[in-house]
């Protein structure tokens, strides 16, 4: 089927797959016709096909999927008051994507997006999507100005781009998008959102003065990029395409540029040569002046917010959507969804050894090219590690190991069996009796599941189980012993004598003195749920896959623990200076890059109950008693060389780019 629409006469045509945006067109009432290449004539890789192989991303798969819902296209350029339509949107109880924000999406829960186990499809799909056109803009970017990383071509950002785009067409779970890169590929959304959800897109419109919106584009987005071809008409009138992505590509591809490099036809506003801002003005002007004109005759509902008079806020635009378009039966009876952050920082990243280049990002939407395995030492400041790691937009299991429920949730398969002594370090059992976590196609399939990094809390894998990790990123924060010990020891007491009971007799029951002494009468203590974390040499008993064993730990552990971590892709020093930890992690994930100023990490953990201006009194009157120290260090002295040994890594970060 075709969309069709006239104006002054000319019939405009948008065709199914194997005829694309038939036109293209000029700003005044000029338009050039040509018949571009079908896409069969270009290689392309159908929905849900990868560079990097994907798993099912559903936590479950129904027998009968439902049928699709019409897809809500906002198609409004950004600064056209998008985020008023996606507000809207989400005043109708529709699950909406606006760039790095959403609403519907995780039902009722608060809990935080990076939290869940593994994200819902359409979530992932719009990460993916996002992170791949961000790619593609940084790529861009640094070409322009004088990098010498290789792009993607023209025809492999096109198909990789339709390839992200229907991911998010195809998930059921999205109802609505809006804003980048969504308006640039509008011809091809509307063919594929009819194509893959058998109805036509409702389109939603938000415009704004041509004038005005150039002008502010081109002062305040000085990253968007811009088609450095122009178009001629009939009579030799040259005309620019501005910020059409798709119909620079398709006339890229109607000249023979396929196999050129896109950064040949596509450039930042601020890198577009000796242009004036006068100029970039009238070019990005005239372009949307077009694109807004189609877009109206397409589209169910439009509006100029700017010129609306009392200006109309999300409620009420909601309510004139509805009104055209008959989305919601009973409006008043809808709830409200909440907006989220869905990215909590999103701008451009420089190179990153824990992914091979931006070809690779940008074909497989990743910030890593695989899983990043996190071993969290209770109370050694991770949570605040954790916490900037997501700042880069990872979906994250926070502690894999801890909940033995949760191994259904990831959709492992049958003959799941979780030792009650060994859950801990995963051990999970099979039909065939060998642990999943043995063969590193276990990892492998949470990263395609969508997570990108997993944290165990609990326990490290056991010895036979490690070499399965060897194609995941290791890193780990360790603590000075003696501090981790006080500063565990306080908060699990404090959650103990919590109750109401008093505070003098609790502290004189669970004195620190008896989690000192030796595993051995650790064993005969009642409160076994605080005997792992207390052992003696922690450290080297995690990192031997033997947080929950009974075993006495010697030299040969504590060799073994060190080799472990000198494989570990980053080893933080929580004593370390903020800067140093900080340029290990840039090193491994990149850091914020243009629009972001380089974040500093901060200590925003609730765990650490004896650092600054939260210590509690306690922690004086232990750090104060030279016998408990002088005992704890008795009973601790491979974790005390292992921490050394630790240090002496210094600010070695042991990973290499490597190929997809």
């Amino acid at each position: 089927a075709s969309v069709n629409t006239t104006m002054k006469g000319l019939v405009f045509g948008v065709k199914e797959a194997k005829s694309v945006l038939s036109f293209i067109a000029l700003t005044h009432g000029i338009f050039l016709f040509y018949t571009s290449p079908t896409l069969s004539t270009i290689p392309y890789a159908p929905p849900g096909n990868s560079v990097i192989p994907e798993a099912p991303l559903t936590r479950s798969n129904p027998k009968t999927p439902q049928p699709f819902r019409p897809l809500i296209f906002g198609a409004g350029f950004g600064t056209t008051a998008t985020h008023a339509i996606f507000h809207a949107t989400c005043e109708l109880n529709l699950n909406s994507l606006h760039y790095h924000r959403q609403c519907g999406f995780g039902g009722s829960s608060q809990k935080d997006w990076s939290q869940a186990s593994l994200p819902e499809p359409g979530l992932l799909a719009q990460m993916r999507l996002q992170r791949a056109y961000r790619s593609l803009v940084t790529c861009i970017f640094e070409a322009n100005s004088g990098g010498s990383e290789m792009c993607p071509s023209v025809k492999q950002t096109l198909n990789t781009m339709r390839r992200h785009i229907d991911a998010v067409i195809s998930s059921r779970d999205v109802d609505a998008i809006h804003d980048v890169p969504y308006p640039e590929f509008a011809y091809y959304i509307i063919d594929a959102a009819e194509r893959i959800r058998g109805t036509k897109p409702i389109i939603v419109l938000s415009t704004r003065n041509p004038d005005d919106w150039a002008t502010k584009r081109s002062t305040n987005h000085q990253i968007d990029v811009v088609c450095k071809l122009n178009m001629t008409d009939s009579n030799g009138v040259t005309q620019p395409i501005g910020q059409n992505m798709y119909w620079c590509i398709q006339t890229a591809l109607q000249n023979g540029l396929g196999d050129n490099s896109i950064v040949n036809i596509l450039s930042h506003i601020q890198h577009f040569g000796s242009t004036t801002e006068e100029i970039m003005a009238r070019t990005l002007s005239g372009s949307v002046q077009f694109y807004q004109d189609k877009m109206e005759e397409m589209s169910q509902y439009s509006v100029n917010l700017f010129e609306r008079n009392p200006r109309l806020d999300p409620p009420q635009i909601a309510l004139e959507i509805n009104a055209e378009t008959k989305l919601v039966p009973d409006v008043a009876s809808v709830t409200t969804l909440s907006v989220r952050t869905l990215i909590p920082t999103f701008g451009m990243f420089n190179e990153r050894l824990c992914m091979p280049g931006w070809i690779a990002a940008f074909t497989s939407g990743r910030h890593c090219n695989n899983l990043v395995v996190f071993l969290n030492f209770r109370d050694s400041g991770s949570t605040s590690i954790t916490e900037y790691l997501r700042s880069f937009g990872l979906f994250h299991n926070p502690r894999i190991n801890a909940y033995p429920q949760k191994y259904g949730e990831l959709n492992l398969g049958n003959g799941i069996n979780v030792s009650t002594r060994t859950r801990s370090n995963l051990r999970i059992g099979s039909s065939t009796g060998k642990s999943r976590v043995s063969d590193s196609s276990f990892w492998g399939s949470l990263y395609n599941r969508g997570l990108d990094i997993v944290s165990l809390e609990e326990n490290f894998v056991t010895a036979e189980d490690y070499p399965s990790l060897s194609h995941t990123y290791k890193i780990t924060q360790i603590r000075n012993p003696w501090e981790r010990f006080v500063g565990t020891y306080v908060r699990e007491l404090e959650l103990k004598c919590n109750d109401g009971a008093s505070t003098e007799s609790c502290h004189d029951e669970y004195s620190i003195k008896k989690w000192i002494s030796p595993y051995k009468e650790q064993m005969a203590l009642e409160e076994k749920e605080w005997e792992e974390i207390f052992y003696p040499n922690y450290y080297v008993r995690m990192l031997n896959g033997m947080a929950d064993s009974d075993a006495l730990l010697t030299r040969d552990h504590l060799e073994a623990a060190k080799a472990r971590l000198s494989s570990f892709d980053v080893v933080l020093i929580r004593e370390d200076d903020d800067k140093i930890n900080l340029e290990k992690l840039w090193k491994l994930f990149g850091s914020f890059k243009y629009v972001d100023p380089e974040k500093a990490l901060t200590l925003n953990s609730n765990n650490l109950k004896c650092n600054g201006s939260r210590e509690q009194p306690i922690c004086k009157q232990i750090r104060g008693d030279s016998d408990l120290k002088t005992s704890f260090e008795d009973h601790n002295i491979l974790d005390i060389e292992l921490y050394q040994f630790a240090r002496e890594l210094g600010n070695v970060v042991k990973a290499e780019r490597q190929s997809v």
